[in-house]
């Protein structure tokens, strides 16, 4: 069996996302995918801990069944064995045993991304109100550096007349002024961590339409988008392999990699994720993001003025790098949907992110 990846992770859950504040232990060892996880768990948030809990338990479960099914003899099982995408659910025939569950399980599991592999990190912060930030390409990234911006220098902010939807990263107000590359540089200060999360392949989708479908950054630089330019399959083949391929080796970062490696290797995750306030973002639905994300400001004693700015900018507007209701994001969802390849590719990319963010894992399409 492939080499397993051993976790101690702590997740806090409260009703309006991930808190890093104490609550009632749930122990849950010997699992496939980690030997002990730690969950924390908010009575009150049952529907984000069974989410988590039914990821962990049906993983166990086509565990123990993929052993007992490779115990058969030669004459009961072809060499071959069961196909990882035969079923787009879990049964207890071995031709349906396989879900997106089991592409990351026994020796499988190599052929996944791991998760906490070190890369770099995008810090904003406010000393003002002790805020710190982690940017996340394609995580509300643009809006929370801005947000973060006008925190460290709310007057100038305005006298320099910015708003929050019209900041771009090439030409940031605050540049160079309140951003650091690692939490090392921040100091001793009793710092409240923010970062915020989202499903893995809503994530992928809104990056692949904004930079190879709608900037089309391929146009000016050939190896952007993987030199694929607009082909998602090719994309995807390429991506999983830089992935991989950083994994062992550490270097050779391009523009691509920036916005799309996995969320579980940024922000010093491995040794911080139980100190972060974690924000689930569903960019279909972001009014639960938004009151979750001012009830933090809020409680950081942000003044009164300062968050009616801030909410009324995040509920009337979007940055130009939205891709919501899109028909570029139909089309590409529509296509990955519809595709046992792509799905269990990203899948295998993701599989951490889905697991330790507690988003559910998508179908396989049976074909």
């Amino acid at each position: 069996m492939a080499k397993m990846y051993h976790y101690f992770l702590k997740v806090h859950f409260d009703s309006n996302g991930l808190r890093k504040e104490p609550r009632s232990q749930l122990l849950i060892s010997n699992l496939p995918i980690m030997q002990t996880v730690a969950i924390d768990a908010a009575p009150g948030d049952r529907e984000s801990m069974a989410r988590l809990l039914h990821n962990f338990t049906v993983a166990a479960l086509v565990f123990v069944v993929y052993k007992l099914w490779t115990r058969r003899s030669p004459s009961d099982i072809s060499e071959r064995g069961p196909s990882c995408a035969n079923s787009t659910q879990i049964s207890l025939k071995p031709q349906k045993l396989f879900s997106a569950q089991s592409l990351c399980v026994g020796e499988k599991l190599k052929e996944c991304v791991p998760p906490f592999v070190s890369f770099r990190q995008q810090y904003r912060f406010s000393k003002k109100y002790s805020l710190l930030g982690c940017a996340i390409e394609k995580n509300f990234s643009t809006f929370l550096t801005a947000i973060l911006c006008f925190l460290h220098d709310e007057e100038g902010f305005q006298k320099n007349n910015r708003t929050l939807d019209r900041e771009i990263f090439h030409h940031r107000l605050c540049a160079k002024q309140n951003e650091a590359t690692s939490m090392s540089e921040m100091g001793n200060r009793n710092w409240t961590l923010l970062a915020v999360i989202r499903d893995p392949v809503e994530r992928f989708v809104s990056g692949f339409v904004d930079k190879c479908l709608r900037e089309q950054t391929w146009k000016a630089h050939r190896e952007r988008c993987n030199g694929c330019r607009t082909n998602l399959t090719c994309f995807v083949e390429v991506e999983y392999s830089r992935m991989m391929h950083y994994t062992k080796h550490r270097r050779h970062v391009s523009f691509d990699d920036d916005h799309f490696f996995p969320q579980s290797w940024r922000c010093e995750f491995a040794s911080s994720m139980s100190k972060y306030h974690l924000l689930k973002l569903n960019a279909e639905k972001p009014a639960a993001f938004f009151d979750a994300l001012v009830d933090l400001l809020q409680r950081s004693h942000v003044s009164d003025a300062s968050i009616e700015f801030i909410d009324v900018s995040l509920r009337s507007k979007r940055t130009r790098h939205s891709t919501v209701n899109s028909p570029e994001r139909t089309a590409v969802l529509r296509e990955i949907r519809g595709s046992r390849r792509l799905t269990s590719r990203l899948v295998q990319m993701y599989f951490y992110d889905f697991v330790l963010f507690g988003f559910p894992l998508p179908q396989i399409p049976a074909t």
